[in-house]
Protein backbone atom coordinates (compact mmCIF):
# COMPACT_ATOMS: atom_id res chain seq x y z
CA UNK A 1 0.00 0.00 0.00
CA UNK A 2 2.96 2.46 0.85
CA UNK A 3 3.99 1.68 -2.72
CA UNK A 4 1.28 2.65 -4.30
CA UNK A 5 0.65 5.76 -2.77
CA UNK A 6 4.04 7.05 -2.88
CA UNK A 7 3.49 6.27 -6.95
CA UNK A 8 -0.13 8.30 -6.88
CA UNK A 9 1.82 11.20 -4.91
CA UNK A 10 4.93 11.61 -7.09
CA UNK A 11 2.16 11.41 -10.50
CA UNK A 12 0.09 14.06 -9.02
CA UNK A 13 2.92 16.26 -7.92
CA UNK A 14 4.70 16.63 -11.55
CA UNK A 15 6.29 20.13 -11.48
CA UNK A 16 5.22 20.96 -14.97
CA UNK A 17 7.85 24.03 -15.37
CA UNK A 18 10.30 22.10 -14.40
CA UNK A 19 10.74 20.24 -17.74
CA UNK A 20 9.25 23.08 -19.83
CA UNK A 21 11.25 21.87 -22.53
CA UNK A 22 9.26 18.99 -22.97
CA UNK A 23 5.80 20.64 -22.39
CA UNK A 24 3.56 20.51 -25.38
CA UNK A 25 -0.25 21.27 -26.11
CA UNK A 26 -2.53 18.03 -25.02
CA UNK A 27 -4.01 15.96 -26.80
CA UNK A 28 -7.50 15.90 -26.05
CA UNK A 29 -8.24 13.67 -29.38
CA UNK A 30 -11.12 10.84 -28.57
CA UNK A 31 -8.00 8.36 -28.28
CA UNK A 32 -6.14 9.60 -25.59
CA UNK A 33 -9.22 10.94 -23.44
CA UNK A 34 -10.21 7.15 -23.55
CA UNK A 35 -6.50 5.72 -22.89
CA UNK A 36 -6.22 4.03 -26.27
CA UNK A 37 -3.99 1.27 -26.61
CA UNK A 38 -1.26 3.43 -27.93
CA UNK A 39 -1.87 6.39 -25.95
CA UNK A 40 0.55 6.50 -23.16
CA UNK A 41 -1.12 8.67 -20.09
CA UNK A 42 -0.95 10.19 -16.38
CA UNK A 43 -3.49 8.28 -15.38
CA UNK A 44 -4.04 8.00 -11.68
CA UNK A 45 -7.46 5.25 -11.83
CA UNK A 46 -6.29 3.62 -14.87
CA UNK A 47 -7.41 0.24 -14.85
CA UNK A 48 -4.76 -2.59 -15.39
CA UNK A 49 -4.28 -3.98 -18.94
CA UNK A 50 -4.02 -7.46 -19.52
CA UNK A 51 -2.49 -8.55 -22.94
CA UNK A 52 -2.80 -11.66 -25.18
CA UNK A 53 -0.27 -12.14 -28.31
CA UNK A 54 2.00 -9.62 -29.06
CA UNK A 55 0.65 -6.25 -29.78
CA UNK A 56 2.14 -2.87 -29.78
CA UNK A 57 0.62 -0.78 -27.04
CA UNK A 58 1.20 2.74 -24.81
CA UNK A 59 0.78 2.47 -21.40
CA UNK A 60 0.41 4.34 -17.87
CA UNK A 61 2.88 6.32 -16.10
CA UNK A 62 3.47 5.78 -12.76
CA UNK A 63 6.25 8.00 -11.97
CA UNK A 64 8.20 10.82 -13.49
CA UNK A 65 11.02 13.20 -12.17
CA UNK A 66 13.31 15.72 -13.49
CA UNK A 67 16.63 15.85 -12.10
CA UNK A 68 20.82 16.63 -12.91
CA UNK A 69 19.73 20.62 -13.14
CA UNK A 70 16.33 19.40 -14.83
CA UNK A 71 18.73 18.29 -17.49
CA UNK A 72 17.48 14.02 -17.21
CA UNK A 73 13.83 12.87 -17.48
CA UNK A 74 13.00 9.90 -15.89
CA UNK A 75 9.58 7.69 -16.14
CA UNK A 76 8.70 4.78 -15.29
CA UNK A 77 5.64 3.24 -17.34
CA UNK A 78 2.89 0.36 -16.63
CA UNK A 79 2.81 -1.87 -20.17
CA UNK A 80 0.31 -4.86 -18.14
CA UNK A 81 -0.52 -5.63 -15.05
CA UNK A 82 0.68 -9.01 -14.75
CA UNK A 83 3.49 -11.02 -16.05
CA UNK A 84 4.22 -10.73 -19.95
CA UNK A 85 6.78 -13.16 -22.07
CA UNK A 86 8.91 -9.94 -23.37
CA UNK A 87 8.80 -6.47 -24.00
CA UNK A 88 10.42 -5.92 -27.41
CA UNK A 89 11.09 -2.98 -29.47
CA UNK A 90 10.43 0.53 -28.29
CA UNK A 91 8.71 3.79 -29.97
CA UNK A 92 8.98 7.43 -28.96
CA UNK A 93 6.13 8.43 -31.60
CA UNK A 94 6.60 6.49 -34.79
CA UNK A 95 10.78 6.77 -34.29
CA UNK A 96 11.72 3.38 -33.31
CA UNK A 97 14.07 4.30 -30.18
CA UNK A 98 15.14 0.49 -28.87
CA UNK A 99 14.92 -2.58 -30.47
CA UNK A 100 14.37 -5.80 -29.31
CA UNK A 101 17.27 -6.43 -27.42
CA UNK A 102 17.41 -2.79 -25.92
CA UNK A 103 19.83 -1.23 -27.91
CA UNK A 104 19.20 2.35 -29.07
CA UNK A 105 18.85 3.62 -32.03
CA UNK A 106 21.45 6.14 -33.44
CA UNK A 107 18.49 9.31 -33.39
CA UNK A 108 18.51 8.73 -29.59
CA UNK A 109 22.42 7.47 -28.96
CA UNK A 110 22.89 9.23 -25.96
CA UNK A 111 19.76 10.76 -25.58
CA UNK A 112 17.99 7.70 -24.21
CA UNK A 113 18.29 4.86 -21.63
CA UNK A 114 16.24 2.01 -21.10
CA UNK A 115 15.18 -0.44 -18.23
CA UNK A 116 12.96 -3.34 -18.86
CA UNK A 117 10.86 -5.67 -15.80
CA UNK A 118 8.50 -8.33 -17.17
CA UNK A 119 6.54 -8.66 -14.28
CA UNK A 120 7.95 -11.77 -12.51
CA UNK A 121 7.19 -12.20 -8.64
CA UNK A 122 10.69 -11.67 -7.78
CA UNK A 123 11.68 -9.22 -9.86
CA UNK A 124 13.87 -6.02 -8.44
CA UNK A 125 13.74 -2.82 -8.75
CA UNK A 126 15.02 -0.64 -11.68
CA UNK A 127 19.20 0.20 -11.06
CA UNK A 128 19.68 2.81 -13.03
CA UNK A 129 16.53 4.32 -11.24
CA UNK A 130 17.21 3.86 -8.01
CA UNK A 131 21.20 5.20 -8.77
CA UNK A 132 19.77 8.22 -9.74
CA UNK A 133 16.75 9.03 -7.18
CA UNK A 134 16.30 9.59 -3.95
CA UNK A 135 12.51 8.59 -4.19
CA UNK A 136 12.51 5.34 -6.32
CA UNK A 137 14.23 2.68 -3.71
CA UNK A 138 14.87 -0.81 -3.68
CA UNK A 139 11.58 -1.57 -2.58
CA UNK A 140 9.87 -0.18 -5.86
CA UNK A 141 9.88 -3.49 -7.25
CA UNK A 142 6.62 -3.48 -9.49
CA UNK A 143 6.10 -7.41 -9.09
CA UNK A 144 3.66 -9.00 -11.07
CA UNK A 145 3.31 -5.93 -13.97
CA UNK A 146 5.48 -5.45 -16.81
CA UNK A 147 7.39 -1.85 -17.01
CA UNK A 148 9.77 -0.38 -18.40
CA UNK A 149 12.06 3.26 -16.74
CA UNK A 150 12.69 5.15 -19.35
CA UNK A 151 15.69 8.38 -19.33
CA UNK A 152 15.35 11.36 -21.68
CA UNK A 153 18.48 13.94 -21.63
CA UNK A 154 17.71 17.06 -22.97
CA UNK A 155 19.24 18.45 -26.13
CA UNK A 156 17.78 21.30 -28.08
CA UNK A 157 15.98 20.48 -31.31
CA UNK A 158 15.55 16.59 -30.38
CA UNK A 159 12.52 17.00 -28.47
CA UNK A 160 10.42 19.54 -30.18
CA UNK A 161 7.02 18.07 -29.96
CA UNK A 162 7.55 17.93 -26.42
CA UNK A 163 7.63 14.78 -24.42
CA UNK A 164 6.91 12.02 -26.72
CA UNK A 165 4.67 9.05 -26.47
CA UNK A 166 6.20 6.09 -25.78
CA UNK A 167 4.55 3.06 -27.00
CA UNK A 168 5.65 -0.51 -27.00
CA UNK A 169 5.57 -4.19 -29.03
CA UNK A 170 4.61 -6.87 -26.34
CA UNK A 171 4.32 -10.45 -25.85
CA UNK A 172 2.07 -10.76 -23.48
CA UNK A 173 0.32 -13.33 -21.21
CA UNK A 174 1.77 -16.89 -20.89
CA UNK A 175 -1.57 -19.71 -21.28
CA UNK A 176 -2.79 -22.89 -20.06
CA UNK A 177 -3.15 -25.49 -22.56
CA UNK A 178 -5.24 -28.40 -21.53
CA UNK A 179 -3.65 -30.46 -24.57
CA UNK A 180 -0.21 -31.36 -22.73
CA UNK A 181 -1.11 -29.57 -19.21
CA UNK A 182 1.65 -26.44 -19.61
CA UNK A 183 1.33 -23.26 -19.84
CA UNK A 184 3.13 -20.86 -22.11
CA UNK A 185 3.13 -17.76 -23.98
CA UNK A 186 0.30 -18.56 -27.05
CA UNK A 187 -1.26 -16.15 -29.28
CA UNK A 188 -3.67 -19.16 -30.14
CA UNK A 189 -7.08 -17.26 -29.71
CA UNK A 190 -8.79 -20.32 -28.21
CA UNK A 191 -6.42 -20.53 -25.33
CA UNK A 192 -6.31 -16.95 -24.77
CA UNK A 193 -10.35 -16.57 -24.16
CA UNK A 194 -10.06 -19.27 -21.72
CA UNK A 195 -7.43 -18.00 -19.77
CA UNK A 196 -9.31 -15.07 -19.31
CA UNK A 197 -12.55 -16.72 -18.39
CA UNK A 198 -10.10 -18.52 -15.81
CA UNK A 199 -8.36 -15.88 -15.01
CA UNK A 200 -9.21 -15.20 -10.65
CA UNK A 201 -8.22 -11.37 -11.25
CA UNK A 202 -8.96 -9.72 -14.26
CA UNK A 203 -11.44 -12.41 -15.57
CA UNK A 204 -14.45 -14.35 -14.54
CA UNK A 205 -12.71 -17.05 -12.58
CA UNK A 206 -14.18 -20.03 -14.20
CA UNK A 207 -12.23 -23.40 -13.40
CA UNK A 208 -10.88 -25.59 -16.47
CA UNK A 209 -12.69 -29.02 -16.65
CA UNK A 210 -15.94 -28.06 -15.11
CA UNK A 211 -17.02 -24.78 -16.15
CA UNK A 212 -14.45 -24.71 -19.48
CA UNK A 213 -14.67 -28.30 -20.73
CA UNK A 214 -11.19 -29.64 -21.58
CA UNK A 215 -12.28 -31.26 -24.44
CA UNK A 216 -13.65 -28.72 -26.58
CA UNK A 217 -11.41 -26.48 -26.14
CA UNK A 218 -8.87 -28.58 -26.94
CA UNK A 219 -10.17 -29.24 -30.07
CA UNK A 220 -11.16 -25.46 -30.14
CA UNK A 221 -7.17 -24.58 -29.65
Amino acid sequence: AATLATYAMVAVSIAMGAMSFFAKKPNTSASSLSGGTTETVKEPTAARRVIYGNVRVGGVILFIESLNDDNDLHLVIELAGHEVEGIDEIYFDEHLAFDASGAVSSRYSGKASLEKRLGAPDQTAFPGLVAASSRWTSDHRCRGRAVIHVKLVYEQGLWTGGLPNITAMVRGKKVYDPRNATTYYSQNAALCVADYLSDTAYGMGAAYGSEIDSTQLAAAA
